[in-house]
């Protein structure tokens, strides 16, 4: 032990500081003194960031291994929230919002029957696949019809070694009529709750009204009736801004429905620059502190700590993709990795509107389209490699100089303006940024060491 820390194989453990934090400076200096100990224990890669294009023959094998499908099922929605992604305040959405158009049930079977060879191949191989279908909108409840004929077809292609099953976002105004084949089919759903009444300010019908109400009275109804499903199969999600806060959308989910919703902020990118004041104004005001009973549950579902999990996943050590790297590491001088840190195309997911385009995930703007339904080659891999490598070219400078670029989580099609070169990046850090994040990082598992076991279990084993 030295300096007021220990190591244990590539465990650091740091007693508590007795300087008091003061300046700006001292501050600074305490950052540096934190990232130093952990440089000297290894703990940050010393390898060189190389960034390498992304090939079609990647997107394939993604491509090949598909196993979740969401489909647009319609744009109608029974709401007109204020921050909702497809209205007014963000841009892109002018054709959306005046033709509320629904999926046809020939493009989602026309899909379905695209992927359905490549999961038959790995059936006959002995692979045993369950590929979760999701229903996404507007509110998809709206198109109920389509919904069913997808899980008939899911039903009817069923065997032992493929399975489905099945989830959906919503808004919960439509939940009490659908409840009983949601149920008998064992959804996964996910309703949007803000929390109480006024924090639930910005969920309006299209007569202004707010949906509080009816949406707490169908979710006590299906709590209530089906109970085991409710516990196992129903989750909320809240949207952070300035009528709630982390704290209260925890503590009503929490107290009412004994849920921990999973949070998350306004969208920043693609806001109408003409609602950009408006935008301000609604956006999270300044956090609240925590109550014992929320950071409890919290660190308990370990949600909101993303960050600290690919922070310990990039530079414990600990982390391997397969048993080949972990039996057979070949220390490398470079690391070669993608710009940013967005997925590869189709590595996760396949998510088509109601027109029949494609994307690897349903937060892309509708720009960024990779493919259609109904074009004769439908994912034309060569020509998606390109794309990405056009963008990724656009950004390079910006990540060559980020000192986050390693464990880089950003999604490169959430950077405005990255289909031009150079574009701005909110997340990009020099070296007084990272150094404060990393310190932040080491303070927080300091300080919640039961979370830090848990992450590090969950990143080896996971």
């Amino acid at each position: 032990m030295k300096d007021n820390f220990y190591i244990v194989g590539k465990h650091l453990f740091m007693l508590p500081t007795l300087k008091p934090q003061g300046s700006s400076e001292e501050n600074n200096e305490y950052y540096q003194r934190k990232k130093g100990i952990i440089e000297e224990a290894n703990l940050l890669s010393a390898k060189k960031i190389v960034f390498r294009d992304i090939y079609k023959e990647e997107i394939e094998k993604s491509i090949n291994n598909i196993q979740q499908v969401v489909f647009e099922v319609t744009e109608k929605c029974n709401l007109n929230c204020v921050y909702c992604t497809y209205g007014e305040l963000y841009t892109g959405n002018e054709e959306r919002q005046k033709s509320k158009r629904s999926l046809k049930k020939e493009d989602a079977v026309k899909l379905l029957e695209y992927l359905y060879p490549v999961w038959k191949e790995r059936e006959q191989k002995g692979v045993s696949q369950q590929i979760m279908i999701g229903f996404y909108g507007g509110e998809p409840l709206l198109n109920f019809p389509l919904i069913e004929k997808i899980v008939q077809w899911a039903k009817k292609n069923t065997t032992s070694l493929l399975t489905f099953r099945f989830h959906f976002t919503t808004n919960g105004l439509l939940l009490d009529k659908y409840i009983e084949f949601v149920v008998r089919n064992d959804f996964i759903i996910n309703i949007s709750f803000d929390g109480n009444e006024e924090n639930m300010s910005y969920r309006l019908d299209h007569n202004g009204e707010n949906c509080f109400k009816q949406v707490y009275s169908n979710v006590m109804k299906v709590k209530q009736n089906y109970q085991d499903y409710f516990e196992k199969n129903v989750f909320f999600i809240a949207v952070l801004h300035n009528k709630n806060s982390l704290e209260q959308a925890c503590s009503f989910c929490m107290s009412h429905f004994n849920k921990v919703p999973l949070c998350s902020r306004l969208n920043d990118s693609g806001v109408n620059p003409q609602k950009r004041e408006i935008f301000s104004e609604i956006k999270e005001s300044a956090s609240i502190e925590l109550s014992a009973n929320t950071k409890k549950a919290i660190l308990r579902r370990g949600l909101g700590f993303k960050e600290i999990i690919n922070f310990i996943r990039y530079y414990s050590g600990f982390h391997f993709y397969d048993y080949n790297e972990l039996l057979f590491q070949k220390e490398e001088p470079e690391e070669k990795k993608i710009p940013t840190g967005v997925c590869f195309p189709f590595s996760k997911k396949i998510y088509m509107t109601i027109n029949g385009n494609l994307y690897p995930c349903e937060r892309l703007d509708s720009c960024f389209i990779l493919g259609n339904i109904h074009n004769a080659k439908v994912l034309d891999t060569e020509q998606i490699a390109s794309l990405y490598n056009q963008y990724f070219s656009n950004i390079l400078p910006v990540c060559k100089n980020c000192m986050r670029k390693f464990s880089c989580d950003k999604c490169l099609f959430c950077i405005d303006g990255i289909q031009v070169p150079q574009p701005y990046c909110s997340s990009a850090m020099d070296k007084e940024k990272f150094n404060e994040m990393v310190s932040n990082m080491v303070a927080t598992c300091r300080k919640h060491p039961d979370l830090y076991r848990r992450i590090m279990k969950r990143t080896i084993l996971g």
